[in-house]
């Protein structure tokens, strides 16, 4: 049974924008010629690995997903021949990659690389590590967007209450998860569950690292959708416009994600009429 098209989730806000601070074409060229360096001089080395696996994100973040799966499949290997198969950053790698099929829509794939992520950071890691979490939730999410929602659930919780139960809490981290979590229960149309989940994510809103309000905006929108679901068109007219704003005053605007959050405004101001 498939969500709501307007519920939105949170997993691909889970990973940090690598180097936000330099201009892409400028990190990507460097990144190109540190991988030109490293290849004249006959070197497969951490260094070389490092720099292909940035310029994946690079390029997956950018939408060319053909180049970052045929980059990671590189880095893998390397990887597992400088640290040993069983090495968190390989696991990373394989979580990475996964993320790729993700978004693509192959869950077959993603559900085995990702499982492999796991098993090895279950074998290398404290069991409360933040890394095994982040496994739970990416497995919970695939899970979830196959229709397996019993089973998303179950990882969802178990990701939480490990993220709960580390020594440093990663606030990021459990936004991610809480939203998910109710998107995954407005799809059960369990509403009430939904709007809680969604409603201790926002409070966590200032201790994540979101520095695009993107996240913010996202579950805000969540909220309006709820609202408009359960037909109470004046709040839910509230929260897009607060979705709006904070979408609006990013630091980097994204048009398409504010041109969505305006189709659903006007859609529900549209329902409200007699």
């Amino acid at each position: 049974m498939p969500l709501p098209t307007l519920f939105v989730n949170l997993c691909v806000l889970a990973s940090l924008w690598v180097g936000a601070n330099t201009p892409l074409p400028a990190q990507e060229a460097e990144l190109r010629a540190q991988i030109k360096a490293a290849e004249e001089a006959g070197r497969q080395d951490l260094r070389l690995a490092q720099s292909l696996a940035q310029l994946a994100g690079l390029c997956q973040d950018n939408g060319r997903s053909s180049e970052a799966e045929a980059l990671y499949l590189r880095v893998i290997p390397l990887a597992e021949q400088q640290l040993g198969r069983d090495h968190p950053a390989v696991a990373r790698t394989l979580s990475d990659l996964a993320e790729v099929y993700y978004q693509r829509g192959e869950w077959g794939r993603a559900l085995t690389l990702e499982n492999r992520a796991l098993f090895i950071r279950r074998r290398a890691l404290p069991p409360n590590h933040p890394d095994i979490a982040r496994s739970l939730q990416n497995l919970g999410e695939i899970h979830r967007i196959m229709g397996e929602w019993s089973t998303a659930e179950w990882l969802y919780l178990r990701a939480i209450d490990i993220v709960e139960k580390y020594t440093v809490p990663d606030p990021t981290l459990l936004q991610v998860i809480l939203g998910n979590l109710g998107t995954l229960s407005a799809g059960q149309r369990k509403y009430d569950r939904a709007e809680s989940y969604y409603r201790r994510a926002l409070a966590l809103v200032g201790q994540a690292e979101d520095p695009q309000s993107i996240g913010q905006a996202t579950l805000l929108a969540n909220l309006a959708q709820l609202r408009a679901t359960v037909k109470k068109y004046s709040q839910a007219n509230q929260l897009w416009q607060r979705a709006l704003e904070t979408a609006r005053s990013a630091q980097h605007p994204d048009t398409a994600f504010i041109s969505g959050l305006l189709s659903s405004y006007e859609e529900t101001r549209r329902k409200r009429k007699p």
